[in-house]
Formats: C-alpha cells, structure tokens, sequence
C-alpha cells in the first residue's frame, strides 16, 4: 500500500496531519450521501478532509474528493480545481460545516523525511510537533502539547530497530495509538 493523503487540521496557524483518530462523529462523505471511489494508489478512501478549529470548534474548511459524478456544489461552497499535489476530480474549498465530533484527535506537524515508509498513514511519532485534542460534540475541550513523548519514542525506535518494525499493520489506519510502530 502507498503512503495515504492524510486528513489536515489547521491549528494555531499551523497545518498538521490527522494521525490518530478515536471517538464518533468525524465528517465522512457516505453519511451525506456522497460515495468517493479510489482516487489512486495514494489515496484509496477517495477523499481528504481539511479541518480547523476555530473560535474552539471544529470545522471542515475543504474537502477534495473523487466521485463519480462530482457536484456542483457541496456544503454551499462550489466545486473547483485542485491545486495540491495529487489533482482531485472535485475540491470544494471555503468550507464552514461545523462537525460534531466527539472524541479525540491526534495531529504531526513538521513530519520527519528521514521515517518516511511507503505505506499507509504515518504515526503521530514520526513528526516533531505532535498535538492531542479532546472534543465533545466539536467543541474543543483540551489539547496538549506531545512533541516530548513522540521525541522519547523516536529515540527508543533509534535503541531497538524491530520496535519500528513493529505495529505495519498500524499503518493502514488512523488507530489511536500515538507510538504504534
């Protein structure tokens, strides 16, 4: 499997990669009725979302995503071209759905090249700046700063090279475990 097109958050200025996900209510397009196809190797769901937290709730900015017959306007905001690297059929940009999800999200910013695999989605310890957020029904209720565990775990990864063997299987979803290998 090729590495994924993670889902984004926007936080404080700074765009990080969704790499964890645990709890209920996350935007997903079949729930509105929307049915993505893969889109290529790198992206097997057929689409990304791109969140923020604004004001403390949580929102979906954009969504690229490839249909079958792409809509003309989704979420009050029109279809348009793609401008990021791998092309979506249809990109709706501008976007201010508040998403009621209740859960916890883990987020990487600053991802290390050097830990890149050719597979699946990338582990919350393989970025310097790793935050953990806490909503309910998406409003932001806690967020904590885990750069220093993700540091601690990339060094015993360096110690113990099956621990970063371990836990491929991790990568073909968005588990929760922030230090799965």
């Amino acid at each position: 499997m090729t590495a994924q097109v993670p889902d984004r958050i926007l936080f404080e200025y700074l765009d990080y990669s969704i790499t964890g996900i645990r709890g209920a209510g996350l935007f997903d397009p079949i729930e509105h009725g929307l049915e993505p196809l893969p889109h290529t190797t790198a992206c097997w769901r057929g689409f990304a979302c791109h969140f923020a937290i604004v004001d403390r709730r949580l929102l979906l900015t954009a969504l690229r995503i490839n249909l079958r017959e792409p809509l003309e306007t989704l979420l009050g905001s029109p279809r348009s071209t793609s401008r990021e690297g791998i092309a979506f059929p249809a990109e709706y940009r501008n976007l201010s759905h508040e998403v009621l999800f209740s859960g916890e999200l883990l987020a990487g910013n600053d991802f290390i090249q050097e830990l890149y695999a050719h597979m699946g989605f990338h582990p919350a310890w393989k970025f310097r700046h790793v935050q953990h957020f806490t909503f309910a029904q998406g409003l932001l209720m806690a967020q904590r700063d885990r750069s220093d565990e993700a540091a601690e775990f990339r060094r015993k990864v360096a110690r113990s090279p099956d621990l970063g063997k371990t836990g491929i299987g991790e990568s073909f979803g968005l588990h929760f475990d922030p230090w799965a290998g």
